[in-house]
């Protein structure tokens, strides 16, 4: 497994027009795949699962609502993480979008260790038991090379 996104310009983050979808396509799924993620085997991505929420009524009425995680991230099919994917301008240490990305990871179907988001800019890490504001391990994706070893060590199937 080599560093992914070797000669990416990371220019292109400050373009109105990057958003959500490229997060997603040029930058989580290279770096996915280089951590040796697929859409097959024992270390599966799973996207854009919907998750029905358990708990929404109006009054009496019960409403059928999914929340939908762009990415479950499994190993031998439990899920470990599940992935949100923001914009480069979104922060991703904001609480409205931690407590989006908590709630795919805790839900009854998932019950994941872990939790992340990635902008393009910036991944972090979470541990869904510890409760904790301080992410348990996050880089800049623009140092990618030079802490490839340990984002190995933190993110690759066999780290759980």
């Amino acid at each position: 497994m080599s560093p992914p996104l070797q000669g990416f310009n990371f220019a292109v983050l400050d373009d109105p027009d990057f958003k959500e979808d490229s997060v997603r396509e040029e930058i989580i799924a290279p770096l996915l795949w280089a951590l040796g993620f697929a859409s097959f085997g024992a270390a599966q991505i799973k996207r854009s699962v919907a998750l029905e929420h358990p708990f929404v009524s109006i009054g009496s009425v019960k409403r059928k609502i999914n929340i939908i995680p762009d990415y479950l991230l499994c190993v031998d099919r439990r899920a470990v993480c599940a992935l949100d994917a923001k914009t480069p301008t979104e922060d991703v240490i904001d609480p409205d979008h931690l407590s989006q990305a908590y709630s795919y990871a805790v839900h009854r179907d998932v019950r994941a260790n872990h939790y992340a988001l990635c902008n393009g800019r910036r991944f972090v890490l979470f541990r869904t038991a510890d409760m904790s504001a301080d992410p348990a391990f996050q880089f800049e994706l623009k140092d990618i090379a030079s802490r490839w070893a340990e984002i190995k060590e933190n993110l690759s199937p066999s780290a759980g």
